[in-house]
């Protein structure tokens, strides 16, 4: 896997800005309110990912501290 640069990268508290655009196509028929939430969702779901990865990143650095 790629490293990224957490510096250069467009990251906004783990979250990429333009995950939630509003020119999402609809090729499977939901409605625009429905798109809208299921871009929600998915944005909240990969923010949730992110914070995990934090939270055990914490947790080993404080392992490795109490060493």
């Amino acid at each position: 896997a790629e490293t990224l640069n957490p510096f250069t990268n467009p990251m906004v508290n783990g979250l990429f800005p333009n995950l939630n655009d509003d020119t999402t196509t609809d090729p499977i028929g939901l409605s625009n309110g429905a798109l809208n939430v299921a871009d929600e969702l998915a944005d909240l779901r990969r923010q949730v990912i992110f914070l995990q990865g934090q939270l055990e990143d914490k947790d080993r650095t404080i392992q490795q501290l109490q060493v």
